[in-house]
């Protein structure tokens, strides 16, 4: 297999200045380095940054996120469930199988993921560099796919390097239109991609028409209130701190102070809650939280409900579950999953399939899938197909290739599975009348 280093388009006669890998050279694309002026202050992206490091409730949810979406992993499937026993579109499946566990020198398709959910949930912007090998093209991708070829000796056509969002932004026309990204990678470096070879993820929203527009720009005041308040309440612990109770012992000197915390020690240790009642005229003065204090503990939880509202979570996502109970922890986790990930994936998987597998690929038969999060994901679905192969609305092939399985062998074409157990409702037998005598 032979890999090749390409050149950018918009300077083909440019030496790349990326060296090869010493086992596995790049398929890549480069650009230029323009030397600029640039005074300009801390950008949005940055402060997000910044925001992303400082502010831990910040990071729990979009950890989350990110976790969410990548935690099930993505598989291949026929885009029509009627070509799954189709011996091309199977070579295709495996051929992408091969070509996405190593389409980056450096990483898997699953952590090229990681970093793009990363950048998606913080920036609602994610980039990736998309390089073409210029030694097989769609046709003669095609032609391998149709022949006895090995998998694994067919030329990987593609590949995909990760570009940290905060330091790239799209340049556009008049009208709106893409001119090409500019990469920000020093104070007076920026480097110039063509629109071409830049797979750009964003967040569709009603303020910017080509960028996303972060969660944590709207999040901006309650941030800052969440770390001054944070600041304020460890400064005031640090130097203000304040007891629970001041006990009082008018005749007490030293031999009467000992002997009285004895005893409150072998009253009170492990027995929480107990009230101790000695002689020698004790005064206790019970010290409360204040107005203050309480409008302060209410105000960062307002903030705290406020940053996981507009971040798409719910407190259970979070561990929070002092009102959790099993019927709201359990709608809570399905409306993260239906709001917040799905939505997501969707985006993203639709972004693949149409830049990758469609524009560079040709391949049209086939579409890239997420796998279900977690068990209770496919004891939801589990339920669905069971329904639907009772009531031969779908075939098992038809399932277990959504589910990116092989055919099985024993249907031999049945509409349901002969194994379940179900049947239809409209089979079940009528209670008999009672005759009249």
């Amino acid at each position: 297999m032979t890999w090749e280093i390409i050149r950018s388009a918009s300077n083909p006669d440019k030496e790349p200045d990326r060296p090869k890998a010493p086992i596995k050279p790049l398929i890549a694309t480069f650009s230029p380095v323009q030397e600029v002026e640039d005074a300009e202050k801390k950008t949005d992206n940055e402060i997000f940054k910044d925001i992303y490091k400082k502010e831990p409730l910040v990071r729990m949810c979009i950890d989350s996120l990110v976790k969410g979406c990548v935690s099930g992993g993505y598989f291949f499937r026929p885009k029509k469930l009627v070509d799954y026993k189709d011996l091309l579109v199977r070579r295709k499946i495996e051929y992408l199988d091969f070509l996405f566990s190593e389409i980056s020198p450096d990483y898997n398709m699953n952590e090229l993921f990681w970093d793009l959910y990363s950048d998606y949930f913080t920036y609602y912007d994610a980039y990736q560099e998309i390089g073409v090998s210029d030694k097989l093209t769609k046709s003669k991708l095609l032609k391998l796919l149709k022949s006895k070829t090995d998998i694994y000796d067919i030329p990987l056509m593609v590949s995909l390097f990760p570009i940290p969002a905060e330091t790239i932004m799209p340049i556009v026309d008049e009208d709106g239109t893409v001119k090409y990204y500019e990469q920000k990678l020093t104070s007076t470096k920026k480097k110039k991609f063509p629109s071409n070879i830049i797979i750009h993820y964003r967040v569709p929203n009603p303020v910017k028409s080509t960028t996303g527009f972060s969660a944590l720009k709207t999040l901006s005041d309650p941030v800052a209130v969440s770390l001054n308040l944070r600041n304020y309440n460890g400064k005031f612990f640090e130097n203000n701190a304040t007891p629970r109770l001041h006990l009082d012992l008018p005749k007490g000197g030293p031999e009467e102070v000992a002997a009285f915390m004895e005893k409150a020690t072998q009253e009170l240790k492990g027995k929480p809650h107990k009230n101790i009642v000695t002689g020698g005229g004790v005064t206790v003065k019970p010290i409360n939280i204040s107005n203050k204090d309480m409008e302060f503990s209410q105000l960062s939880s307002n903030i705290r409900d406020e940053i996981i509202g507009v971040m798409g979570l719910q407190p259970v996502i979070l561990g929070q579950v002092e009102t959790a109970n099993r019927a709201n922890s359990i709608t809570q986790y399905a409306i993260f999953k239906s709001l917040s990930i799905k939505p997501s994936q969707k985006i993203v998987i639709d972004r693949v399939n149409r830049e990758i597998l469609v524009k560079r690929l040709g391949i049209r038969d086939v579409v890239m899938a997420t796998k279900a999060i977690d068990n209770v994901d496919l004891m939801e679905q589990g339920k669905i197909d069971q329904t639907d192969l009772a009531w031969a609305i779908k075939h098992i092939d038809e399932i277990r290739a959504e589910r990116g399985m092989e055919p099985s062998t024993w249907a031999k074409g049945k509409p349901y599975n002969p194994l379940a157990s179900l049947q239809p409702l409209t089979t079940q037998p009528k209670p008999e009348e009672p005759e009249e005598e």
